[in-house]
């Protein structure tokens, strides 16, 4: 049912809650006696039917428009707002991308976060990092990979007095282990490889084909995200 094809019932059914209004309102200042009640009872009930009739017309429109969501349309549009939302903290750089999979990279330079409506391109100016390894299909047999690059921990290391290495095998198995707690018990579980210094997202149960799974991987994305700039 589409709005266009049944402008007819939606313009009755607007017209027949205005009615149904105005005879509330006269039988309100009326004086009330029987036969008053009675021809309120008698027009409020002719009108009812037609006011049922455009809410269910109603309900059927908007039922039909949520069935059209998919689980790519709806990462397609989350993941668009989650980069433009984090920017210039996120960018995704199609110079680096491989092969079934998108990189999104994430601003390790954080002196540069305050640099509203900059294009990011001078890759000398603005120093950036790999964040995430998004595959093009979410099924079981996909993985997720997170980077830990030296450039977003560097400052820590400094604070820490230590090697920058090393901090990051520590957190590697830290952030994984978040990971897993978090959303472990249905969708993903995660595991950390200190020699890559990459974490590994495996798609646990059942490939993601539901628009409630995309909004869960866009979750992901955020808290993962926090968790670096927590660390950082």
């Amino acid at each position: 049912m589409k709005f266009k094809d049944n402008l007819e019932l939606f313009i009755g059914g607007l017209a027949s809650l205005i009615a149904m209004g105005a005879i509330i309102f006269k039988y309100h200042f009326s004086d009330g006696d029987i036969l008053t009640t009675a021809d309120f009872i008698k027009d409020f009930s002719g009108i009812l039917v037609s006011v049922l009739v455009f809410f269910v017309a109603v309900k059927s429109l908007l039922s039909q428009y949520r069935q059209k969501e998919s689980f790519k349309t709806v990462f397609d549009k989350e993941l668009k707002a989650w980069i433009i939302r984090n920017r210039p903290l996120i960018s995704k750089e199609n110079r680096f991308q491989v092969e079934n999979a998108d990189r999104y990279f994430i601003l390790s330079d954080h002196d540069h976060i305050f640099d509203i409506g900059e294009e990011f391109n001078d890759d000398k100016k603005y120093q950036k990092g790999v964040f995430v390894q998004l595959p093009h299909t979410f099924t079981t047999s996909d993985k997720i990979i997170f980077f830990m690059n030296k450039s977003t921990f560097m400052a820590r290391a400094k604070a820490n007095e230590s090697d920058v290495d090393a901090e990051i095998d520590k957190l590697i198995y830290r952030v994984a282990n978040c990971i897993s707690a978090k959303f472990g018990k249905e969708l993903f579980e995660a595991s950390g490889d200190s020699k890559h210094k990459q974490i590994y997202v495996k798609i646990k149960s059942k490939d993601l084909d539901t628009p409630e799974d995309a909004r869960e991987v866009i979750k992901l994305l955020d808290y993962v995200m926090i968790l670096y700039l927590a660390a950082a």
